[in-house]
């Protein structure tokens, strides 16, 4: 299949890849982080980094955009653009993206060097599980498949009948980037990445607003959240969202050693990274834009410098989708954009209700059962800490007041969203710090409460770190070349076996409907796949056509469908000369799959 690869050192090779490419970026970003008067004084620690790495994706993944539409993404620009950032930067002496001399002798005491080991051996972790072949859903179904449709048009366009292909796609650009490169490893790589910069920026944070203790106690708060380290190893986008967010309220946090105005140029640009990749960085921006307001509200200069550079860096996104299909943010609000889009709710199937006692006992419900939030864990850390923050607010600095008020106003937008669990991994940030800055409140006192709550969290993280080896338990035999990805993934993804048996049956020419899987990333027929979709069905309702009738018109050589599959296409392939050739069972933790693939006889 293409763009697969797998083994350890094709793994080494594209870290070595992203490495190079967050080298131009940094380089990039720090340029650009002068541009807006910020001096390297201004930051402590590697502040200046991490908004340069920061800064410099952002405008990474607007260029591949650029590229895109011109409709020249080879590899070889791909290429030039990389050495091009390169090129232009050296001449630039004072450009500095890597200071891990800084990261590493921070705090070399025995509690330092064991905070550096552990946050080494669970990233190292998170690395394996990123570089295993992709099998998540939606990474599957849109973030890897529209990359992939990208690459292999050499053009960035809307992908015909998809819902997805118009959002804002700001990651989904680096995911281009890293299969034109190199392939599957290193577009997973893109998002893995995002796993420790968030962990770094939580730790630079709190050095700055806390102290060194609780920097290290909230990162590692971070890093061991179940959720969190499940989604470093897939090419979703809930990571990089939440490393925009909090970058975004980072900067805001520094309006008093940079001043209101370079202050919100800098949080409003890293929250149009946040409006760049998904529609929920529409919910933390307002909630960010309210915060503003209460902080500078006699400001209205503030404000406006807030607003604008938000929008500069993600108006691309919006005005794309709103110039093809009518609708900014289709296909939701259909009704305000003239009927462009459809209706679904984004929240369908998950939580427990938007009452008062639902939105009070979130935490908890999330916590103790996660099957009814999508089945990701957040463990009890968060629980069990983070609502004894109130305890401290008397003590709170006003910043970090601000930063609960942007909290809980995010959460209620959000809760009214979708309470899939995921989405609330843009909220970890701030509850790390809260846990933490409580957590050491009590290790800080010299009482029976020290040992229990020190002895809690070893048990804790334990038993969180035997979570992530036992995600990893058939990572070992792919990393080290014993098992190949087309065997890992006959047995770990239910779309493959399908695709698989396309690839060798179908001949040139010969096209696919596809009922039975809104995976597509592994189909092997490009141009020569239409899936049954909500907007397909659209577009032959305004045509006045039936599925049958597209059917007959089509004629497609194979059919596949699965235990769903709708009646008129069942009916199609009954009244018509398709026979059976293949069949297969699968089995996706508690949810039972049956496919079958018809081919058209003539």
């Amino acid at each position: 299949m293409e763009f697969l690869t797998a083994g350890i050192f094709s793994s080494l090779w594209s870290t070595a890849l992203l490495v190079v490419v967050l080298f131009a970026a940094g380089r990039m970003g720090r340029l650009l982080l002068g541009c807006l008067g910020c001096k390297k004084e201004d930051f402590v620690w590697n502040e200046a980094l991490l908004f340069s790495w920061g800064i410099g994706l952002i405008f990474l993944s607007l260029a591949v955009l650029a590229i895109g539409l011109t409709g020249l993404l080879t590899r070889t620009s791909l290429v030039v653009l990389i050495a091009f950032l390169i090129l232009v930067t050296s001449f630039f002496k004072h450009l500095n993206p890597f200071e891990i001399n800084k990261i590493l002798s921070s705090d070399l005491t025995r509690w330092g060097q064991l905070f550096i080991a552990a946050v080494s051996f669970v990233v190292i972790l998170s690395w394996i599980q990123a570089v295993m072949p992709p099998i998540g859903n939606d990474a599957l179904a849109y973030h890897l498949y529209h990359a992939k449709e990208f690459v292999l048009h050499q053009r960035i366009a809307y992908v015909p009948y998809s819902r997805e292909s118009l959002w804002p796609y700001q990651t989904e650009m680096l995911f281009t980037l890293g299969l034109a490169l190199q392939g599957t490893l290193l577009a997973g790589l893109f998002h893995w990445i995002f796993y420790p910069l968030t962990a770094a920026l939580i730790f630079s944070f709190c050095l700055r607003h806390h102290s060194l203790r609780v920097a290290q106690i909230a990162s590692l708060i971070f890093l061991l959240t179940p959720a969190a380290f499940a989604q470093s190893g897939h090419a979703y986008v809930d990571l990089s969202l939440t490393f925009f967010i909090f970058l975004a309220l980072y900067a805001f946090s520094l309006k008093d050693s940079l001043g209101g105005v370079k202050a919100a140029l800098l949080s409003g640009l890293c929250m149009g990274g946040a409006l760049s990749t998904k529609y929920l960085g529409l919910s933390a921006f307002v909630a960010l834009l309210a915060l503003w307001i209460w902080d500078e509200r006699k400001n209205v200069k503030v404000l406006i410098c807030y607003t604008v550079s938000a929008g500069a860096v993600s108006v691309v996104w919006y005005l794309r989708s709103w110039w093809l299909i009518g609708n900014p943010f289709y296909p939701f609000f259909s009704r305000w954009f003239g009927g462009h889009g459809f209706d679904f709710d984004i929240g369908a199937g998950v939580g427990m209700g938007t009452d008062l006692p639902a939105t009070v006992l979130f935490l908890w419900n999330l916590t103790l059962r996660p099957w009814n939030f999508g089945g990701e864990s957040m463990g009890p850390v968060y629980l069990m800490f983070t609502p004894l923050a109130i305890a401290l607010i008397p003590r709170a600095r006003q910043r970090m007041l601000g930063m609960a008020g942007f909290a809980v106003f995010f959460f209620l937008i959000l809760f009214h969203q979708s309470q899939q669990a995921r989405f609330y991994l843009a909220l970890t940030p701030c509850l790390s710090v809260a846990a933490a800055s409580v957590i050491y409140s009590f290790l800080g006192k010299k009482t029976w409460t020290r040992p229990v709550i020190a002895g809690f969290l070893t048990v804790i993280l334990a038993l969180h770190l035997g979570i992530f080896f036992y995600r990893l338990r058939s990572a070992w035999p792919v990393l080290f070349g014993k098992e190949s990805a087309e065997n890992y993934l006959m047995i770990h993804e239910r779309s493959f076996r399908g695709y698989w048996f396309i690839k060798n049956n179908a001949k040139t020419g010969e096209r696919l409907f596809n009922t039975a899987e809104v995976r597509y990333f592994f189909n092997p027929m490009l141009n020569g796949m239409i899936y049954d979709c909500t907007p397909l069905r659209l577009d032959l309702q305004g045509k006045h056509l039936s599925m049958e009738q597209f059917l007959e018109k089509e004629k497609f050589s194979y059919i596949w469908t699965f235990d769903d599959t709708a009646a008129d296409v069942r009916h199609y392939i009954a009244t018509h000369k398709y026979k059976k050739v293949y069949s297969y069972d699968f089995t996706e933790k508690l949810a039972a799959f049956h496919y079958d693939i018809y081919q058209l006889y003539t």
